[in-house]
């Protein structure tokens, strides 16, 4: 008998967003889940900050609107994303005001027992609208028509709307029902982080949790009161009913030690490497125009003429093939960029004067102090800020790299060092324990606190002498690196909805998911161990507890 295929309800709203990080893994997941037999997957067109106009729905004779009505409410909802009815400062005050009342609308919704509408989205003549809006920065081009003829849905309120009810409920002395999405139908909404309403009874919710940097590190995020609280309280809402899946055993570690009530409902799946990231040889010629053509605007140096602008790069980027460290990260204080910076600039008056620094990422927030130090090498021509890159650029650039560099103090996983290991890149990452368990014994570590310690772990890499380690650490990369493949992971996730289906998150024994044989060594933090300060501790991992074999030590 042919079982019956669990319907899945898969939040997309930081698709909107960047090409890294949560909004990447976001698109791949979605790609991934797509894939599995068992599953009918759609995905739930949401924005973190706008009140998007209603998508489709039958009347109460259950009649569909006819065509013109609606491909015209398919186009407005399609425009309520990016452009405001009005412009200026009246739109502004529209905005406002719209938001306000959608906000008492939703409070009094939830308290006469409504629920927020789910529209459906007929992505079938939108295809350009959903693929270059939520997907075009990760997936390959080949899977537009998936994307194109995948099911979709939408609800009005924006997430900073849900979140601001969620934190004024936590607030006050009378707890409210939250709004609830009418989730009817679906056996899984997943959201892509702590979710701040509630689902439909049937519903299970799940969250994906990509870590706890709201909470340990507040001092690290932009509008640190505003993140903490929102966190905070749709974590406090989620961790009643919700199954956590972390993405790296470090992760859910941080989540436990806020809310050790939800073990037995957290796993770890691991996030997915883009299939875009390979091994691919280029000219040094490409690599110079791939770091010309996508100089950040916002740090390249100030030129008087054109002609000045086209020597200086002449002059320090294309005389010679160029040979440089690179980090791939969003500006922001967490991500260490000056102890980077620092270490390079002991190495280029030690020595390494030709050597040069390749920065990939946008601005984040909290970033002056790193644009003050990014500026005057900048304008030397010894350091260049790159942004938007796409992926088949990037690799290029990953394996022309004398050294990639992740030296940030805290990371839910942190995809740029898997990447860069695919496409032959050597990897010195800090030694943060989300490192130690995600790279393995793949790469050199440093202690992200000293700016000698990155030096010395640089030294291993970029000098003649270490070449012989240099060649270990990238083949081991490329063996490590792989079993994070869409392929690998895809498992973990079909394991994880069988046993969803089976009820065991409902029992009283832990929850394991079995690895699959290609990830057996994915690192010895997967063994049933904690990096976490050098000692062995009980892992909460919920991954097979058989052991798995170490991967031998570089000498």
């Amino acid at each position: 008998m042919k079982k019956e295929k669990l319907k899945v309800l898969m939040e997309l709203r930081p698709c909107f967003e960047g090409f890294a990080g949560i909004p990447q893994e976001t698109r791949l997941v979605f790609h991934s889940l797509k894939a599995l037999d068992n599953l009918d997957v759609t995905g739930l067109i949401n924005h973190g900050v706008r009140q998007l106009k209603p998508g489709l729905s039958s009347n109460i004779f259950g009649r569909k609107p006819k065509a013109y009505k609606a491909y015209f409410r398919l186009s407005r909802l399609a425009i309520s994303v990016k452009v405001d009815p009005l412009e200026g400062m009246l739109g502004k005050l529209c905005r406002y005001a719209e938001k306000h009342l959608e906000k008492h609308m939703l409070r009094t919704q939830a308290l006469m027992g409504g629920s927020v509408k789910l529209y459906d989205f007929d992505s079938l003549e939108f295809g350009d609208f959903t693929w270059q809006t939520l997907f075009a920065k990760t997936l390959p081009a080949s899977d537009y028509e998936m994307i194109r003829t995948a099911l979709y849905a939408s609800i009005r309120p924006s997430a900073d709307l849900l979140n601001a009810i969620a934190i004024q409920r936590m607030q006050n002395l009378i707890k409210l029902p939250l709004p609830r999405i009418d989730t009817r139908g679906y056996d899984i909404f997943m959201s892509q982080t702590p979710w701040p309403a509630r689902v439909a009874p049937k519903t299970q919710l799940v969250v994906r949790y990509h870590d706890a940097i709201p909470v340990f590190l507040p001092h690290t995020i932009s509008s640190a009161v505003l993140h903490q609280a929102t966190h905070m309280a749709s974590l406090h809402v989620s961790r009643q009913k919700a199954i956590f899946v972390c993405t790296s055993k470090a992760t859910q570690s941080d989540l436990l030690k806020i809310y050790p009530e939800v073990e037995k409902r957290s796993v770890v799946v691991p996030d997915t490497v883009s299939h875009q990231y390979f091994e691919e040889k280029a000219t040094p010629r490409y690599v110079q125009s791939i770091i010309r053509s996508h100089v950040c605007p916002a740090t390249e140096p100030k030129f008087l003429t054109s002609r000045e602008k086209e020597r200086f790069y002449e002059r320090h980027l294309e005389s010679k093939p160029v040979r440089f460290l690179m980090m791939v990260s969003t500006v922001e204080p967490r991500k260490n960029h000056s102890k980077l910076i620092a270490a390079w600039e002991y190495l280029r008056n030690h020595g390494m004067e030709d050597l040069k620094l390749v920065l990939v990422g946008e601005l984040g927030w909290e970033y002056t102090s790193i644009i003050e130090t990014i500026i005057p090498p900048q304008e030397k021509g010894q350091l260049f800020h790159l942004h938007k890159i796409p992926s088949g650029q990037l690799r290029i650039l990953y394996r022309a790299a004398a050294a990639v560099i992740c030296p940030s103090v805290a990371e839910g996983f942190d995809l740029s060092g898997i990447e860069a290991m695919l496409c032959g890149g050597a990897v010195v990452a800090s030694h943060i324990p989300v490192h130690r368990e995600v790279y393995g014994n793949a790469c050199e570590y440093f202690d992200p606190y000293s700016i000698m310690d990155l030096v010395d772990a640089l030294k291993k890499i970029v000098t003649p002498e270490f070449s012989a380690r240099r060649e270990e650490l990238v083949e081991r990369g490329l063996r490590h690196a792989s079993k994070y493949r869409t392929e690998n992971i895809r498992p973990i996730w079909n394991e994880f909805f069988e046993r969803f289906r089976m009820g065991e998150f409902k029992k009283d024994n832990r929850i394991t998911l079995q690895i699959p044989h290609s990830l057996n060594s994915i690192s010895p933090a997967l063994n049933g161990k904690s990096m976490l300060n050098g000692n062995e501790a009980k892992s909460h991992l919920p991954l097979s507890q058989e052991a798995f074999p170490e991967e031998e030590k570089i000498a």
